[in-house]
């Protein structure tokens, strides 16, 4: 009698501790996948994506827009056209020599400064890796001029190889977005540097 309860009592720990395993390797997997070329491809299909999932999982309390003047969206990120090379180059801080190479890319501006905060993904067409790119970026930020107020540091995200999220400004702010950025699957801090 006491064998039979053992085994049933043994049994009973083993499928709880089985699916506790299965439940922990689900809980720390990420969906990004990799192709037969060795390169790490995102869960987000769309640049907008990525930011939308940081906009969602952080911290804002301040007045904000996405997207370019001709096309935004109040308080949400949007996405801009890829003729706008003026916001790209001026705003995002895109050398002309990675815009090439960009697919698509949604922003999310302060609402009343620039400078107190520039957000943006970036889809690369594969041509170059987000790690070339947050480089460039962040150089492009260090060897700016700005205007209305210097941001105080950037940081920038990769998200798998052809994927990227970056902010710059206000150190407040940018603390705030980055419990979404942290969230995100696939996710690794490149770069975090005060101006």
């Amino acid at each position: 009698m006491r064998n039979k309860i053992f085994r049933k009592v043994m049994t009973l720990v083993t499928m709880v501790a089985a699916a506790g395993t299965v439940m922990m390797a689900a809980a720390c997997s990420t969906s990004n996948t990799i192709d037969a070329e060795g390169t790490t491809v995102s869960s987000y299909e769309h640049a907008i994506d990525i930011l939308n999932a940081v906009w969602d999982k952080s911290t804002h309390d301040f007045p904000a827009y996405g997207g370019n003047f001709e096309k935004n969206v109040d308080n949400a990120p949007g996405e801009i056209p890829l003729t706008d090379k003026d916001t790209m180059t001026s705003t995002l801080l895109i050398p002309e020599d990675v815009q090439a190479h960009v697919s698509e890319v949604a922003t999310i501006f302060h609402m009343m400064n620039t400078n107190t905060l520039t957000g943006a993904s970036l889809k690369l067409d594969g041509n170059i890796s987000s790690d070339e790119v947050s480089g460039k970026i962040k150089d492009s930020f260090k060897n700016n001029q700005f205007m209305c107020g210097i941001p105080e540091e950037i940081v920038i995200y990769t998200v798998g190889d052809n994927e990227l999220v970056y902010f710059y400004g206000s150190v407040e702010i940018i603390d705030g977005l980055q419990t979404g950025a942290d969230g995100l699957d696939g996710a690794k801090l490149a770069v975090k540097e005060n101006y």
